[in-house]
């Protein structure tokens, strides 16, 4: 009897039905229903029926069973214990591999529908901004626009004081000044300042 039998044999005497074991081990239902009928017919006695236990139930004899393997005389069943181990390590592998690639693919359908949801709030806070500002009027009193001038202040108030114009020295130059500055003869044109 190899390490291979033995677990199916032992799951079958926990109460396993050979449709379970087939599922839990990946092979097929007929092969189990062989091994099982094989270790009727050796012991003489038929196999106890099986009372239905949910698929999930864990065997904590394969830990013992693959160390009474390891330690068995015969190199066939050693064989087989290690073999069963290194396949019972390569599931154990495979399968904290696949819960990280499902917690992955998982956080990344959570990010990629915030990412979703937070484009649609830019938008809407867009268009609310865009409809809020076509409402609301334009607040009285509000700066008016600069005008682009055409002059430099300091060079227009220079030219008024030598030419016997009043000025202020701060704020806006008077009209009629601007207007003889601008019609002077040989007058330099400046490019707009602002």
């Amino acid at each position: 009897m190899n390490a291979y039998d033995a677990v199916v044999r032992s799951m079958h005497r926990d109460g396993y039905t050979p449709e379970q074991i087939a599922a839990e081990l990946k092979v097929s239902e007929e092969e189990i229903t062989t091994i099982i009928t094989a270790d009727t017919e050796q012991n003489g006695q038929p196999a106890p029926a099986p009372t239905p236990e949910p698929i999930t139930k864990v065997m904590p004899e394969v830990a013992d069973l693959l160390a009474w393997a390891a330690a068995h005389d015969d190199a066939k069943v050693r064989a087989d214990g290690e073999q069963a181990a290194t396949v019972l390590a390569g599931l154990r592998e495979r399968r904290t591999v696949d819960a990280e690639l499902e917690n992955i693919t998982s956080e990344e359908n959570q990010l990629e529908n915030i990412t979703s949801e937070e484009n649609q709030l830019e938008e809407r806070l867009a268009e609310l901004r865009a409809r809020k500002s076509t409402l609301r009027p334009e607040p009285t009193g509000a700066k008016r626009k600069r005008q682009e001038r055409d002059y430099e202040p300091s060079v227009v108030r220079a030219w008024a004081r030598d030419n016997g114009y009043q000025v202020p020295d701060r704020g806006q130059i008077p009209k009629k000044v601007l207007d003889a500055w601008r019609q002077r003869d040989n007058a330099p044109q400046l490019a707009a300042v602002s």
